[in-house]
């Protein structure tokens, strides 16, 4: 059991090595294929690829799920359990990543989303818990090794999963790899002190799902507000995996200026932030598809009226557009859950899965290598990503779960942080960050 909590290098690391702290190389998309509409520039048919809309039939809990398998089909596996925005619609986003890094990647509608039925809040993590197994079982992966990407809320459904696998393994299930990545894992308010979501009424937390579509239709009123319920919206927004506010255009005039800027607001970071390793300017990470010259400029070309500018974002309006169609329901259900809902010991309860589940996974994952031959020499990688002015998650709660993962046997904990400005979704929304984890997976999952 140990901590890392390195600097980013200047060149990259070596192949061979675990670390997933190294700069990002800007992926290379495969060229255009006619007869698959993952490559395409379009983003009506790229949107529309049958990849991102696949239902199945859940044995277990005889229901419906929808669920994306998109990537490279062939690569290794990486399941991503999904934050409060609980919709397979969030995982697109990193569909350009997979395919570039040569990664599987996995993701389903959690219930209430998609195709995915709903359910009573008590049992909405064991059903999840149960769909998910079934998926990868319908998915034929037995044997196969799988990774873990999760971000926010996603943590309260990770360690039933991974538990499963540890303890109740099954040829038709595929098994650790020993690479699990978190980003902003979630931490009750009760641990962490936050107030920021606390501030949000009971009311409007269970009903996300009729308010939620119709702020995204208002991003610019909503990133104006700056009195206390506007900020207690966009925390609704942000632990969902929603980043609220457009994409800033620059105009090539002003590029020199803004490097500028960028290389003082990094120092800057640097001098504040000095337990930080990866600063500012935060890239986008949809930039490598969504954001892509290449759609753009298809965008420009087939999309865009004479006369007027190119909506280079139209990629990414369209994918919310399509998310908020298909309803917010199981966003309501997991505001509730990270309140404490649906526990009869509220957040306490929480609390408890937490301390409870990482102790029961390490110390398992511990006893499988020694059993195996593996003496204490391989422990589970758990890589984390912090945002240093996450509001929803303060330093107090950070501290807490650094310490519960750190004395945690059976575990090696690597610890990132993220410096000035990063929130709590800019760790999965940051293509640093993305690129360490895809970079990983397709070496070592």
């Amino acid at each position: 059991m140990s901590t890392a909590a390195s600097i980013v290098p200047d060149v990259p690391v070596p192949a061979s090595s675990t670390s997933t702290s190294h700069p990002a190389e800007l992926p290379s998309i495969q060229a255009e294929d006619p007869h698959d509409p993952l490559t395409s520039s379009d983003p009506y048919v790229y949107l529309a690829s049958r990849a991102f809309h696949q239902t199945f039939s859940c044995p277990r809990t005889q229901t419906r799920v929808s669920y994306v398998d998109c990537g490279d089909k062939t690569g290794p596996l990486l399941l991503y359990i999904l934050p409060s925005g609980c919709s397979r619609w969030v995982a697109v986003f990193l569909d350009g990543y997979a395919r570039a890094k040569g990664v599987r990647l996995v993701a389903a509608d959690r219930p209430g989303q998609g195709r995915t039925a709903r359910v009573p809040l008590p049992s909405r993590i064991e059903t999840s818990t149960s769909q998910t197994l079934s998926l990868l079982e319908h998915l034929q992966l037995g044997g196969t090794e799988v990774s873990f990407l999760i971000h926010s809320a996603g943590i309260f459904f990770l360690l039933p999963v991974l538990l499963h696998l540890l303890k109740s393994p099954s040829p038709a299930l595929p098994t650790l790899s020993g690479g699990i990545f978190l980003s902003s894992p979630w931490i009750p308010a009760s641990v962490s002190g936050s107030r920021l979501f606390a501030l949000v009424p009971a009311s409007i937390a269970t009903a996300g799902h009729l308010f939620i579509p119709k702020l995204l239709g208002s991003v610019n009123w909503l990133s104006g507000m700056s009195d206390g319920m506007g900020d207690s919206l966009k925390s609704v927004l942000a632990i969902s995996g929603i980043s609220v506010g457009a994409r800033p255009v620059v105009t090539e005039q002003d590029q020199r200026k803004l490097d500028k800027a960028n290389k003082k607001e990094r120092a800057k970071s640097i001098r504040a932030h000095p337990t930080a390793d990866i600063h500012p300017p935060f890239e986008l990470q949809a930039e490598v598809l969504l954001g892509s010259p290449r759609m753009g400029a298809w965008i420009a070309e087939h999309g865009t009226e004479k006369g007027k500018k190119p909506n280079l974002d139209l990629g990414q309006e369209l994918l919310f557009s399509y998310m908020m169609e298909e309803g917010c329901w199981g966003f309501s259900q997991e505001h509730s859950l990270c309140l404490g809902g649906g526990d009869p010991e509220g957040e306490r309860g929480l609390v408890k899965a937490l301390q409870g589940g990482w102790e029961d996974v390490g110390l398992t994952w511990k006893a499988k290598m020694m059993e195996a031959g593996e003496g204490e020499g391989k422990a589970l990688l758990v890589v984390n990503y912090w945002a240093c002015e996450d509001g929803l998650i303060p330093l107090k709660g950070r501290n807490w779960f650094d310490t519960l993962i750190t004395q945690t046997p059976g575990i090696l904990y690597e610890r990132h942080e993220l410096g000035a400005g990063a929130g709590h979704d800019t760790p999965i929304s940051t293509k640093d960050v993305v690129d360490g984890i895809f970079s990983w997976v397709s070496v070592h999952g």
